[in-house]
């Protein structure tokens, strides 16, 4: 394991200083809780604004959240929060959010300070990254490389994370605040599900274009959804000074390099540069795994990285030459896996692994249902715009009101002593610029029977859908009612002496299942 050089990171001396006093106080309210001192509750809401979770089951092991403004993180930066997870996590992973952020698990108490530390030190910050507070900022990751962006909206992003953070006006608000900037004519950002959207528009006025945007407010998820002035900088992102680098000598293309090609590497609007995606299967990446992107970013396109809500990692301004050569690099260390924001790209949250508020392993059902696209169902053309999201409990942690069709976790009693782990279906969740429209729910189906129930489905629409028509398309024409009584027969709950092992969760296999929901700490 390599030792970060924190030498390498500038900052300014008044901001290192503001780190350190937080850092200091960390200590010392770690210490005041271990006297007893300290009322728990308190200590909770202070761990919350900076960044620290409670993790189920345990007092003293916490998930770190990494705030990654608007998404973008160096190299440099990428290899500090590899040193984290290998250093002081068990599970030796990082996992990607669908707020942009990286967050770690399980690390101990004690062992915090030193943590924030080294990632303050970096120049990232977990500061208000839970709480009631302003969370990160997020942005379309295409900012900047869109061919059909209005303009670029990073620098705004960037100017209105560096605003809120520390700001006392957002210290001890009613509730979390989200925000969300958009450039695009698509709705990359998720904007309608935030509570303060933010979308690029220009008009001309007095014979000059002019800079602006369209502004919607009051959007979000949970468990039933619904300023001082600010100067902003406009230079557009300029190429990096990369040379492209050729493939091996005699390198030859494969098909499973131009499944890659095809749905992992995406033409910017400037000529002869891609953006390409690195796929982190269920958001997870290992610490090697970011040092390798790291190393391969520096190579290849001059370190430009960005963390994106479908939680992956976008490489952005590689040469067109240098696709090949990329591959073969990123190929060599199993970072080449392909169908990238394709349908067996599933997007989670954490679940019962480590959420205290979650009632079923969303981990285990995405590891299930990321099987069935193993065997051909991956690359089928007419499932590629289906997008698939699981939360482990009602709230919207894994977005599953706006996937295509979208699960979340719940229990249901059978009146025999026992409580089986289901899922609810959700079918025809989307967004556009201003406007979100929420799957409806069509079944109940315990967690074992969700990916044959999700075959079914799949291979329902691949029969009956019209030549042209969509996923969504589709489940608009047949209503939810049809979808409904297409889903039935997996919704039968029997008795724990008929089917015990309907009565484990998917990633809990081996233990019978019980709901067992603490107390949320989102709010705290």
């Amino acid at each position: 394991m390599a030792t970060i050089d924190t030498s390498q990171f500038r900052k300014s001396a008044s901001l290192a200083a503001v780190e350190e006093v937080e850092i200091q106080r960390f200590q010392r309210e770690i210490q005041r809780l271990a006297e007893g001192t300290l009322d728990p509750d308190d200590f909770k809401k202070f761990r919350l604004e900076n960044g620290v979770y409670g993790i189920r089951g345990y007092t003293d092991l916490h998930m770190i959240r990494v705030k990654i403004r608007f998404g973008n993180i160096t190299p440099e930066q990428l290899e500090v929060l590899a040193e984290v997870a290998e250093r002081y996590t068990p599970n030796k992973l990082a996992h990607v959010t669908t707020r942009q952020d990286v967050q770690v698990h399980y690390v101990k108490r004690q062992e915090l300070p030193a943590i924030l530390r080294l990632i303050d030190t970096s120049g990232l910050t977990t500061r208000e990254a839970c709480g009631n507070t302003v969370r990160n900022v997020t942005a379309c990751p295409y900012s900047g490389i869109s061919p059909t962006e209005v303009f670029d909206v990073t620098a705004y992003a960037d100017v209105v994370s560096k605003y809120f953070l520390r700001n006392p006006v957002c210290q001890n608000l009613p509730r979390k605040f989200k925000i969300a900037f958009e450039g695009c004519t698509e709705d990359h950002a998720r904007v309608p599900i935030h509570d303060l959207g933010v979308v690029a528009k220009v008009r001309t006025q007095d014979g000059r274009l002019e800079r602006g945007f369209q502004i919607y407010v009051g959007g979000g998820l949970g468990a039933t959804p619904g300023w001082s002035q600010i100067s902003f900088p406009t230079a557009p992102e300029s190429p990096p000074t990369t040379v492209p680098v050729p493939p091996p000598a005699g390198w030859r293309s494969t098909p499973e390099h131009l499944r890659w090609k095809e749905t992992n590497t995406w033409a910017q609007k400037q000529p002869g540069y891609f953006a390409v995606f690195v796929r982190c299967p269920l958001g997870d990446i290992t610490p090697e795994g970011m040092r390798q992107v790291a190393g391969v970013a520096r190579k290849f396109c001059g370190g430009r990285i960005r963390t994106v809500i479908s939680q992956n990692l976008l490489l952005r301004w590689v040469p067109e030459a240098s696709l090949p050569a990329l591959y073969e690099e990123l190929h060599q260390v199993g970072l080449t896996l392909a169908s990238a924001e394709r349908v067996a790209d599933i997007t989670r949250c954490p679940g019962a692994d480590t959420c205290q508020i979650a009632i079923t392993h969303s981990r285990g059902l995405a590891s299930e249902l990321s099987k069935i696209f193993n065997n051909g169902f991956a690359s089928v053309p007419e499932l590629q715009d289906i997008q698939i999201k699981i939360s482990g409990c009602f709230n919207s942690c894994g977005q599953h009101h706006i996937g295509t069709i979208g699960f979340f976790g719940a229990s249901q009693p059978t009146g025999d002593g026992h409580e089986a782990p289901v899922y609810k279906m959700l079918i025809g969740g989307r967004t556009s610029e201003g406007q979100a429209t929420f799957g409806k729910i069509v079944a109940q189906i315990p967690a074992k029977r969700v990916p044959t129930a999700m075959q079914k489905l799949l291979n329902l629409f691949l029969k009956e859908h019209q030549p042209q028509e969509n996923f969504l398309a589709w489940s608009d024409r047949v209503g939810p009612s049809y979808l409904k009584q297409a889903m039935s027969e997996f919704a039968v709950i029997p008795k724990f002496a008929e089917e015990p092992e309907l009565f484990e969760d998917l990633g809990a296999e081996g233990t019978s299942f019980k709901a067992e929901i603490g107390k949320g700490e989102c709010a705290a």
